[in-house]
């Protein structure tokens, strides 16, 4: 359900701060995607099957979906990103379904982050994938020292 998924953004969030821990949130889109066709249960299956656990996998969106990985880097989240695609690619097939996906990802990387703002980062570099031709998997990578540079600015 969507209206968790930021609560349970922020409480993963906090963890994986206190255990030095990176997590990814990965937003796909699937554009005019319709929830009730037969195409959506094998959809959420393809879900499930790389993400494992059904508690971090949200519907986002009229057309999309938020999944959050523990202890998954950038490098790590665009692997599965690619094979994410992949499926989804051939599972709408299956369903004679040409809609367009994108995938946007943000990681904590080091940072200490509200739910919201890795939100905002994920879903505009989805935006971004489909601003972009040939380019269905866009990531928000962080700068860690512009970053800590950025928070003593505002500290002083």
């Amino acid at each position: 359900c969507e209206s968790y998924l930021e609560t349970r953004l922020d409480s993963e969030l906090a963890r994986a701060a206190s255990s030095e821990q990176d997590l990814a949130l990965i937003v796909v889109k699937i554009k005019n995607l319709e929830r009730t066709p037969p195409h959506i249960k094998a959809v959420s299956l393809v879900f499930l099957d790389l993400f494992k656990f059904r508690d971090l996998i949200f519907e986002y969106g009229s057309d999309g979906f938020a999944c959050i990985v523990q202890e998954m880097d950038l490098d790590m989240a665009m692997k599965l990103a690619e094979k994410l695609y992949s499926s989804l690619q051939t599972t709408l097939k299956e369903y004679d379904v040409s809609n367009v996906i994108g995938i946007g990802i943000s990681t904590r990387t080091l940072r200490i982050i509200p739910g919201s703002r890795i939100l905002q980062e994920s879903s505009q570099a989805c935006d971004k994938a489909f601003e972009e031709d040939g380019l269905p998997i866009v990531a928000f990578r962080v700068n860690p020292d512009k970053y800590r540079k950025f928070l003593s600015e505002i500290d002083d």
